[in-house]
């Protein structure tokens, strides 16, 4: 294990709910892994990349043949499925990209989760919903470069000025460090089937409903059509779970591929999910610039938030990152540019200072 696996271990998860062979179809179970290694994307341009020595851009894709075919062998043997609430049980073999062990997430899941599994709990989470198409190497790439992001030095003395630590202090017991525990985990879905948002939906709202029973506090983020997903499944929690809604800290839209008729506060099928975040306004994150939402716009004849943005709407604010992120769609860009990412630190750090206070006042109860 390299130095970076080793930083990036207990930290970087993913939930599942596609198959392992398809990227239109669901698989039998949502399924709730830490991956093994985390990889690169493959540049499409290969050794003749005019950006090849650039250190950022090496640091997220790879160009040689042989780095290719290593990256894509992250394949094991079967993959043993196990219930959240008796680890003993094995419910099923699989075969998973990239792990051994993967647990359950089951929506009519009785009993309590088992408190001895290593699973991401009492911390801050990132959930990433990824766009359209999106392979499980690329995905794996976003939520590398998360993970490194937040972890650069001016990262955090960004949080640290807002009086917030996200990493535990090393060589120090958790349950006594000042610092808390991030995960950044990547929700994957059918994103090439056309009538696969609904269903993810549903089980994103499985997601976040277990996360919030591990007692986690939750920054959802969304990109391209992935931001689709997001509102579906906040628009259906907001009658279904209040656990959710506690737990539910900041949500972030960035490009996204979303009408914006449809948020509007009267005829708009997205107009309640900002209720679910009542505390705060959603994120949107866009670029007039934008030229996949562009070919996307001539093609749907709908103006998308993630290329105009929108009037005012109560419960929503609006963040134009044209000046930054130029004609750019990818994830990738947003999360190297630095007011898109500002955002994304402050989400965090706001769910940070929810989880303190809520150890705070916790604490205080049981004197």
């Amino acid at each position: 294990m390299t130095e970076n696996e080793e930083e990036e271990e207990g930290r970087v998860w993913i939930i599942s709910c596609r198959s392992s062979r398809s990227l239109s179809r669901f698989a039998k179970r949502t399924l709730l892994y830490e991956p093994i290694a985390l990889h690169r994307s493959v540049c499409p341009l290969g050794t003749k990349c005019p950006r090849i020595n650039d250190p950022k851009h090496a640091n997220l894709y790879v160009h040689d043949a042989r780095e290719k075919e290593e990256e894509n062998n992250v394949w094991t043997g079967d993959t043993v499925c196990r219930s959240l609430t008796n680890p003993n049980a094995i419910i099923a073999r699989t075969k998973v990209p990239g792990t051994k062990e993967a647990f359950v997430l089951d929506p009519e899941r009785d009993g309590a989760i088992d408190e001895t599994l290593r699973l991401p709990r009492d911390g801050v989470v990132l959930l990433f919903v990824h766009g359209f198409n999106e392979s499980y190497h690329r995905v794996k790439s976003h939520l590398s470069h998360l993970a490194k992001r937040i972890k650069e030095p001016r990262a955090r003395r960004y949080l640290f000025s807002r009086g917030t630590a996200l990493w535990p202090a090393p060589r120090r017991d958790h349950a006594s460090s000042s610092s808390l525990q991030t995960y950044v985990i990547g929700f994957t879905w059918p994103s090439s089937a056309l009538l696969s948002v609904g269903s993810s939906a549903d089980k994103l709202v499985t997601s976040l409903r277990t996360l919030a029973a591990l007692r986690n506090r939750i920054v959802l983020a969304g990109h391209s059509r992935g931001c689709e997903v997001v509102m579906t499944a906040l628009t259906r929690t907001n009658r279904d779970s209040p656990q959710i809604r506690r737990s539910l800290s900041d949500v972030m839209l960035f490009a996204a591929a979303v009408p914006s008729h449809q948020i509007r506060p009267i005829e708009g099928s997205f107009r309640r999910a900002s209720l679910v975040v009542a505390r705060r306004d959603i994120h949107v994150l866009f670029s007039k610039a934008d030229r996949t939402l562009r070919r996307a716009f001539q093609f749907r004849r709908a103006r998308l938030l993630g290329l105009q943005g929108s009037k005012p709407i109560r419960g929503f604010r609006f963040v134009d990152c044209t000046l930054e992120v130029g004609d750019a769609h990818s994830f990738h860009v947003y999360v190297e540019r630095p007011r898109s990412f500002a955002c994304l630190l402050d989400a965090l750090a706001r769910a940070s200072s929810e989880v303190r206070a809520s150890r705070f006042f916790g604490s205080r109860s049981r004197i």
